[in-house]
């Protein structure tokens, strides 16, 4: 795919929230942050432009973070004074039926979709997202985004000394939360393993899961940083972990066309809704 720059980006993004998105957005405006997300089907995307769907696919951190830069304000929502943040969420991603097993080194850092059943939930933790430092020598105030691959601030960016404290006080937090999800049985083939894999959830995405249920989940693989382990050969610890950082969630519901039903059961259930004589 050949490189596509920010302002062509953006362009992109621009005319397809005009042609698609308009009336989903001015509803989220008006009940933020009660909702927080603007959900974008993945269909609507490669109708508009294939290239911009494939963007999508491949580089999804770039792509997700330009539409959410597009659609910020100042402010918005039922709040005055809350600034307009949404997520962007993307459904009706092509799942190719794809196996959790089969993600593979080629899905690094791609949008998938995966189906699946949550066999376990984590509780509910905080993450700083904002975090506000504070100058012991000078008392200069410094906000800083945290993302995934931030550094925390060691140098006073005013004194040049190494004074900076956090202040717990005045950081903004964002709720998190860990899940796991396994394979569909009746996706398995003969005596194969159910493949599980850890899931990676925040904000309005939290205690949306529930285990025991069908699901299917839009998400960018992710690599977690192996630690050493005591005592190992150096090259053990080059070896990483996967997860899914979750973009959306969708809960399957199972079709009655889709349940099997035996001749008993099918005998006993017309037996128990006929009308039977006292």
């Amino acid at each position: 795919m050949a490189a596509m720059d920010d302002s062509h980006l953006l362009k992109l993004w621009e005319d397809f929230v005009e042609g698609y998105a308009r009336q989903p957005l001015r509803e989220l405006e008006t009940h933020y942050p009660t909702k927080k997300s603007l959900e974008i089907d993945f269909g609507d995307v490669q109708r508009f432009d294939h290239e911009l769907a494939e963007r999508l696919i491949d580089k999804p951190d770039v792509a997700i973070a330009a539409l959410e830069k597009l659609i910020k304000k100042p402010t918005a929502g039922v709040l005055e004074g809350v600034p307009f943040e949404p997520h962007v969420r993307i459904k009706n991603v092509p799942e190719n039926n794809l196996l959790i097993q089969n993600i593979s080194s080629t899905h690094i850092d791609h949008l998938i979709s995966i189906k699946g059943i949550i066999n376990k939930r984590a509780d509910v933790l905080h993450k700083v997202k904002v975090a506000l430092y504070r100058c012991l020598m000078c008392d200069h105030v410094l906000r800083v985004p945290i993302t995934r691959k931030d550094v925390a601030p060691q140098i006073c960016p005013e004194c040049k000394r190494r004074s900076l404290k956090l202040e717990e006080e005045g950081c903004y937090f964002v709720d998190i939360q860990r899940a796991e999800v396994q394979e569909l049985l009746e996706r398995l083939k003969g005596g194969t393993p159910a493949a599980r894999l850890e899931l990676y959830m925040e904000d309005d995405l939290v205690n949306r899961l529930t285990p025991g249920e069908s699901v299917e989940v839009v998400g960018v693989v992710r690599l977690r940083p192996p630690l050493k382990p005591k005592g190992k050969r150096e090259e053990v610890a080059g070896i990483y972990t996967r997860f899914l950082d979750v973009n959306n969630i969708v809960h399957m519901s199972k079709d009655f066309e889709d349940i099997l039903i035996t001749p008993d059961e099918e005998s006993l259930w017309r037996y128990a809704t006929s009308d039977v004589a006292p």
